[in-house]
Formats: C-alpha cells, sequence, structure tokens
C-alpha cells in the first residue's frame, strides 16, 4: 500500500545520510504536501542542496518555486542562477523559463533579448512548446532578432503540434 508519511520519512532520512537524490524527493514531498504537511520554503531548502550537488530536477524545481515566490520567497536572482544550471545540464524546460525570463524582463531582470532568443531555441528545439510560442513572440515583435513574422508564426504552428494550447492561439492569430 501506498504511504506517503513513511516514504516522506525514508527521504529524510536518506537526504540526511547524504543522498542527495532523497533531499529532492523530500523537497518534492513538501511542495506538494505528501506524507508531510505542505511548506514550501522547506522545499526550497532541500531542492537547493540537491541542486548544489548539480541535481538538475531540483534545480529547475528551486528555478520554478523562487521565480513565482513561493513561501514569499521571490528571489530572481536566484532563480536565474538556478536555471542557469539545470539548462546547461541538459533541463530544456529551463532553457525555456530562463529564456522566458530575459524576453519579458522580470523582476529587475533586464529584458534582454539576446540572451533570450539562444535559450528559447534551444527549448523549442528540444520539443517545448511553450519556449516555441516565446520564439515566436520574439520574431512577432523583433525583440532580440530582426522582425519576421513569417517565421514568428513557424514557430507558432512549430509549439502548436507539440501540443501548447497557447502557441495554436497565436498561430490562428498570425494568419
Amino acid at each position: 500500500d501506498r504511504d506517503d508519511g513513511a516514504a516522506a520519512a525514508l527521504f529524510e532520512r536518506g537526504c540526511e545520510g547524504g543522498s542527495l537524490r532523497g533531499c529532492t524527493l523530500l523537497g518534492d514531498a513538501y511542495q506538494l504536501g505528501r506524507g508531510v504537511a505542505r511548506d514550501d520554503a522547506r522545499a526550497i531548502t532541500f531542492y537547493a542542496r540537491a541542486c548544489e550537488a548539480d541535481l538538475m530536477g531540483s534545480c529547475f524545481n528551486l528555478g520554478v518555486m523562487l521565480e513565482m515566490g513561493s513561501a514569499s520567497v521571490r528571489d530572481i536572482p536566484r532563480a536565474v542562477t538556478a536555471y542557469a544550471s539545470a539548462c546547461d545540464g541538459g533541463t530544456l524546460e529551463a532553457c525555456s523559463n530562463l529564456g522566458s525570463m530575459y524576453l519579458r524582463g522580470l523582476a529587475g531582470l533586464p529584458r534582454d533579448g539576446e540572451r533570450a532568443i539562444p535559450l528559447l531555441t534551444r527549448g523549442c528545439d528540444g520539443g517545448i512548446g511553450r519556449a516555441c510560442l516565446n520564439l515566436g513572440a520574439a520574431y512577432w515583435n523583433g525583440v532580440g532578432v530582426a522582425r519576421d513574422r513569417v517565421l514568428a508564426a513557424r514557430y507558432f504552428h512549430i509549439g502548436c503540434d507539440l501540443g501548447d494550447p497557447r502557441s495554436c492561439d497565436a498561430a490562428r492569430s498570425a494568419r
């Protein structure tokens, strides 16, 4: 039988014993409230511990939580660092999120199309529909690249083909 409380206890024991995968799983438990009371601050702590040891999934989760302001902790510089680590480690969702942050210029982060485009391209090429949407938007608006509505529409269609509903909406609007 599934016992989330027992699982969380084992994850904690593993994390405290040096298992960084245990720290990641314990972060998941605290983020989702599985087997323990939901506690975003503790989730951030465990994700950070695992991220420091280059567990890319933890770096991505840490970036999301810090970008969104989970546990009243919105720390964009740390989110950028976490996403960059995860992206460098091959987590394409992190490349997409980081590219999107640079594209929008989020919470004091400078709007930087030149940084955004390669990150979004990497994410889109790797099958992340939202990255294709944002890449299309960059081309549509000429942010970091020359304005090219034909290429923008192509990226919107790619994102739609990857199952991103907002890309489908953008593709219909781009006609």
